[in-house]
């Protein structure tokens, strides 16, 4: 996280838009992701990618890049 974060929440604040930070291990356990324990990390973005192929079979164009954000967004109707 760094300065492009503080600009979004900012704009979030500003806007009076709710929001909920949540971190990397909650939604990657609602999405059952795992965890990253004895991997490397492109191992571990790997299996992310795959993942995220699987539970959005629609989405096009998925990349390593890309991959955690889908998932996120798949994350998003749970109760954190």
């Amino acid at each position: 996280f760094g300065r492009g974060v503080g600009v979004l929440v900012g704009l979030l604040l500003a806007m009076k838009v709710p929001f909920r930070e949540v971190s990397p291990q909650s939604w990657q356990k609602l999405v059952g992701a795992g965890t990253s324990s004895g991997r490397s990390k492109a191992q571990w973005k790997r299996h992310l990618l795959d993942l995220a192929r699987k539970r959005l079979p629609e989405a096009d164009g998925l990349t390593l890049a890309t991959c955690d954000a889908a998932l996120l967004l798949v994350s998003q109707d749970a109760p954190y």
